[in-house]
């Protein structure tokens, strides 16, 4: 073959590879062979096919590229030059000018929003007082906000004792076919429920709730007249949207022996109570099941169940939710929805008259 730098050299055989054009070569900042022009390619008919960056280009000498440039040829743009342009075309690209930038359409910024779109009711909005309780309320507003939960669903509320439920257990498997949400937190009393009922509660739009609380009032000296006042409270909060509301019994645990007559005043009052707000207002009686059948006699306390609890004697294992807790409260909310059906006129006992439904 002549040699590269040769006068009148001949256009390459058609088995040479393609050359790479000259945006299509990588730059750097030594002087390459692929950065030069091939004298040969003004004999060329039509211009070479474009290749990928990858493809290798034949060594050209330097006296074809000066020859080329003599003899009127566009001359290899420098390295340098060709930084500039690649850098303010794309990276460093100079901002618009005032003149374009007034007539030009402004730039429209992705929305902030997490929650779909088609939703109406935008994502709970809490603000942090400084309680111990926060972060577990912010986590729960996050995930809200991420993945809206559905509306007109069984909302749980309240303490450690729903909240290890949602913990070690399908929640939603021991509910099914009903749609139920869980946002109980532990260690939370009733005045902590109602301090942050409109992130946990009012924007799900719930169409019953089971609440469980009070337990914790009763650690902390609370008496049974200022725990319904908090718990009726609750109620006024939520709003007439809400059908039913049960209020689940305070669980006479072992660890709370010491204080089972205030307890049972709690509960006495919590039932007086829901029996005077009938039919929205429901009392649900657990603690039958949590004491072992015939163990009182008189004078002496009836005896727990002690292998439904942990440990420390206050929180359940999973048996207690399978045996006790699980079958109460299910009936339960299965018997309010049934009822809330048949007052809109669904369900099976809608063709018959008000006085003969259940």
């Amino acid at each position: 073959a002549a040699p590269a730098g040769a006068a009148g050299s001949a256009a390459r055989p058609s088995s040479a590879p393609p050359r790479a054009s000259l945006e299509d070569r990588p730059v750097d900042g030594r002087r390459r062979a692929s950065n030069r022009i091939d004298h040969a390619d003004e004999h060329r008919i039509s211009p070479p096919p474009r290749a990928s960056s990858s493809s290798q280009a034949g060594p050209v000498g330097r006296r074809g590229a000066r020859r080329r440039r003599r003899s009127g040829g566009p001359a290899r743009m420098s390295v340098a030059r060709w930084r500039g342009i690649f850098a303010s075309s794309t990276v460093n690209a100079s901002p618009p000018s005032s003149s374009s930038s007034s007539s030009s359409r402004p730039r429209r910024l992705r929305s902030s929003r997490r929650y779909p779109a088609g939703s109406m009711t935008p994502p709970p909005i809490f603000e942090p007082a400084g309680d111990w309780f926060d972060p577990e309320i912010r986590r729960f507003v996050r995930i809200d906000a991420a993945d809206p939960p559905p509306k007109r669903a069984a909302l749980f509320v309240g303490s450690s004792i729903f909240r290890e439920w949602r913990e070690i257990r399908d929640f939603d498997a021991d509910f099914a076919p009903t749609r139920v949400i869980n946002r109980a937190f532990g260690g939370s009393t009733t005045e902590d429920l109602l301090r942050v009922v409109d992130a946990i509660a009012t924007p799900h739009d719930p169409e019953i709730i089971v609440y469980y609380c009070g337990s914790n009032d009763v650690n902390e000296g609370r008496g049974a007249a200022a725990i319904r006042d908090a718990f009726a409270a609750f109620c006024d909060r939520v709003g007439p949207r809400v059908e039913r509301i049960l209020f689940v019994s305070v669980c006479k645990a072992p660890q709370k022996m010491p204080v089972w007559d205030e307890v049972d005043a709690v509960n006495d009052a919590m039932r007086a109570h829901c029996a005077a707000n009938a039919p929205q207002l429901t009392y649900v009686e657990v603690n039958p099941g949590l004491f072992e059948e015939g163990s009182s006699s008189p004078g002496s306390p009836p005896r727990p169940r002690f292998n439904l609890y942990r440990e420390d004697g206050l929180h359940f294992v999973d048996r207690a939710y399978d045996d006790v807790l699980l079958p109460v409260i299910k009936a339960a909310l299965e018997r309010a929805l049934g009822e809330v059906k048949a007052a809109r006129g669904e369900g099976e006992a809608a063709h018959l008259p008000p006085g003969m439904r259940r």
